[in-house]
């Protein structure tokens, strides 16, 4: 008898602890599908500013001022705003709306100034799976796929304006000269 109670309370704490884990592998999932759903592209797509009508991006820029511009890459799915704030920590982990994202956003680096003026800038983005920020970005260090989309357009000041990539540098996301944390 005591060893029937015993099989019973070991069976229903392994029950307990295998829907404990299945309730944790769909929170899991669901999670990871709310991250990659709020780094994609798509979601800021009515904001992008189309040639001379700009009223939308406006209207993002309205909601979030520190929103300067867009990013398009030729050929990828690099197709985002973004934005610059007075450190390179805001934006990590919030989206171009201000609110707290995983996926961050795309901010230019706090140093350079808004209007590209500088020598170098740096766009800095999460590299993501399925696309989404720079998720593409480590096939750059192909020269064919670097070669065939080394083109986009930026988009601040109230215009578009052509860029040619010209280098890809492979570097630890810690090395301070690139990025300081």
């Amino acid at each position: 008898m005591l060893v029937r109670i015993a099989d019973r309370i070991v069976n229903f704490v392994v029950l307990i602890f295998t829907m404990l884990l299945i309730l944790y592998g769909v929170y899991a999932f669901w999670d990871t599908r709310q991250v990659y759903d709020a780094a994609s592209a798509q979601k800021y797509k009515t904001y992008r500013p189309e040639k001379d009508d700009s009223v939308s991006f406006e209207q993002l820029q309205a909601q979030n001022p520190e929103v300067i511009g867009w990013l398009h890459v030729y050929g990828t799915k690099i197709d985002y705003p973004f934005t610059q704030a007075e450190d390179n920590s805001k934006y990590v982990n919030t989206d171009v709306m201000g609110e707290y994202a995983l996926s961050g956003s795309l901010f230019l680096d706090c140093m350079n100034a808004p209007d590209f003026s500088n020598f170098n800038n740096i766009i800095y983005g999460h590299h993501m799976e399925k696309d989404a920020m720079f998720g593409k970005v480590e096939y750059y260090q192909e020269p064919s796929y670097f070669k065939k989309h080394a083109h986009g357009k930026l988009y601040y000041g109230g215009k578009w304006h052509g860029v040619e990539f010209f280098a890809f540098l492979h570097a630890d996301a810690y090395d301070s000269v690139l990025y300081n944390t």
